[in-house]
């Protein structure tokens, strides 16, 4: 299997289905469809490190709101706030998923006007986001560059 029919096939899973989960682990939001966490189930995408979460009008959040800012008054403020807006993907259906041809960036949108993005601020990363079906354990990463296939963890 190549990396394009991987995603295709992630896409076709994907498409019409509703988010079950999120979590915000420092700036990587990891969301859910049909699982949650630990339990071996549908297919779970990682964005880190760049990304955000907007509706049809402005951004809602993104990774840099996330960030622990230890010289801050509250650090963990912009991360509660950043957890309260992705709250918001649960429950809601995904209509499309693409990758961005020139910048490897992807894009989730929902049903309800969201759209959640990655966007490339390194191209020499070896990770931008990834897309994990968690029976297999099979990953399909973005670099910088391409898509490559991961073989399933062990």
């Amino acid at each position: 299997m190549t990396p394009e029919s991987l995603f295709a096939d992630f896409r076709t899973r994907l498409v019409g289905r509703v988010v079950s989960h999120r979590r915000l682990a420092t700036n990587a939001l990891l969301v859910y469809v049909d699982g949650a966490p630990g339990d071996g189930t549908g297919l779970t995408l990682w964005l880190e490190p760049t990304w955000n979460l907007r509706d049809s009008t402005h951004v809602l959040t993104g990774s840099r709101q996330a960030q622990h800012e230890t010289d801050a008054v509250d650090p963990d403020a912009g991360f509660n706030i950043a957890a309260d807006a992705v709250d918001a993907l649960v429950g809601r259906s995904v209509l499309s998923l693409d990758v961005n041809a020139v910048t490897g960036d992807l894009v989730l949108t929902l049903d309800g006007g969201l759209t959640l993005t990655t966007f490339v601020s390194d191209p020499s990363t070896d990770e931008l986001w990834h897309i994990r079906d968690n029976a297999t354990k099979q990953r399909l990463v973005r670099t910088g560059q391409h898509l490559r296939i991961d073989a399933p963890e062990v």
